[in-house]
């Protein structure tokens, strides 16, 4: 007969032996019901084993998806990427993806994937927890629709206040052009003058034609409704185009513009019609600071300048009445405003555009009088030029 001390081992062994099988058999639930479908694959990306969830994301039962690789398992454009990426993940150098599914029937749905190493019959094996985020998509296109709608909103609202300048402005070249043909007229009917001064006559008439015709398309571009459109873009190049549109309102409120700007900055790739509405709203900003100056001085420098790392800083900065450090902290904030007037959403619009290209933007306190803004964009690293 067995001793005392083999009995209690032996019972040691059936409690151990009691405790795997309930922890497999929790863990097999949590596998079979979980709602988020889970993979588990080799290291080679073939699966070797689905969770109900995984058959119904993909529309497939589970003898179909078992033996599949995951590169059959994604949209037929995102395979590249997906090979290129799957040995990050597997050297544990990824645990996070956000890609999309590619179901039985064709569709593409968007999902995230979390990652974890495990051993699986004895050989290193990976655990992906896929979620369908299509809802959280659709809610986000969602909030990127209603704050385009709004930036929208804000470039009608100062650009109505620019209104009376911008016709000013235009009319200029429009006077200028009435006049070379009026007195083009008359030297014709009076049998004056020569070609070549019918051509610089009409050499004038195009260029003043043109200017007028650059001030309005500049202005439909800041206006229209528009999808975010990325490219490859010189802020030094954008912040001229502004100054062009803002010139008139500047020598109207008598603020003189001043440019510090870096030479041979790398470019950058930004939304150009949402970088110069942040600069359009600083600018105006700086504009409203320093109104009711009186006899003061009213300057205001534009400066960019390349930081330590991956980035470049543009600053504005005014002579204006300055911020208490409490406001500064607080101007970025959806509808804090210090104008009676204001909507104070330029700001708060602001900060999500530079926020959105990986920047950030901040409002500093100057040492004597007035503030600066300052936002970083980030540069392209591989920028050879």
């Amino acid at each position: 007969m067995p001793d005392q001390g083999e009995h209690g081992e032996n019972l040691r062994h059936a409690h151990v032996a009691e405790g795997l099988r309930d922890r497999e058999e929790i863990f097999r639930d949590l596998f079979e019901n979980s709602p988020d479908a889970i993979f588990v694959e080799d290291t080679d990306g073939n699966v070797l084993d689905v969770n109900p969830a995984a058959c119904r994301l993909h529309g497939m039962d589970r003898r179909t998806l078992l033996g599949k690789n995951v590169l059959e398992l994604v949209p037929p454009d995102r395979r590249e990427e997906v090979a290129r990426d799957y040995p990050k993940v597997v050297k544990g150098e990824l645990d996070y993806v956000e890609g999309h599914s590619w179901t039985q029937d064709g569709h593409s749905i968007p999902v995230e994937l979390r990652v974890s190493h495990f051993s699986y019959a004895g050989a290193p094996a990976l655990l992906l927890h896929v979620r369908d985020i299509t809802e959280r998509k659709r809610v986000e296109g969602q909030l990127r629709q209603r704050e385009a709608e709004l930036a929208h909103m804000a470039r009608v609202h100062d650009l109505g206040q620019m209104a009376a300048i911008l016709a000013h402005e235009i009319n200029q070249p429009l006077y200028a052009i009435t006049n070379y043909v009026n007195g083009m007229i008359r030297r014709l009917k009076n049998g004056m003058g020569d070609r070549d001064q019918f051509d610089k006559v009409l050499n004038e008439t195009l260029s003043e034609a043109q200017r007028a015709a650059g001030i309005i398309a500049h202005l439909r571009r800041l206006l229209g409704k528009r999808e975010p459109r990325l490219s490859t873009a010189d802020l030094n190049e954008i912040i001229h185009d502004l100054l062009r549109l803002t010139e008139a309102e500047a020598r109207c409120r008598g603020v003189a513009v001043h440019l510090e700007l870096a030479h041979d900055l790398p470019h950058v790739i930004v939304d150009q019609i949402q970088f110069q509405q942040v600069v359009l709203n600083l600018l105006r900003n700086g504009f409203d600071a320093m109104s009711g100056l009186g006899n003061r001085r009213r300057s205001l420098t534009i400066t960019t300048s390349l930081l330590d790392g991956d980035s470049i800083e543009i600053a504005v900065r005014d002579t204006g009445h300055g911020l208490s450090p409490d406001v500064a902290d607080k101007v970025f904030e959806p509808f804090f405003t210090t104008k009676p007037e204001g909507l104070g959403m330029g700001l708060a619009i602001s900060r999500s555009i530079v926020e959105s290209h990986g920047g950030q933007i901040r409002a500093v306190p100057n040492p004597t009088q007035g503030t600066t803004f300052r936002f970083t964009v980030p540069f392209l690293q591989t920028q050879s030029d």
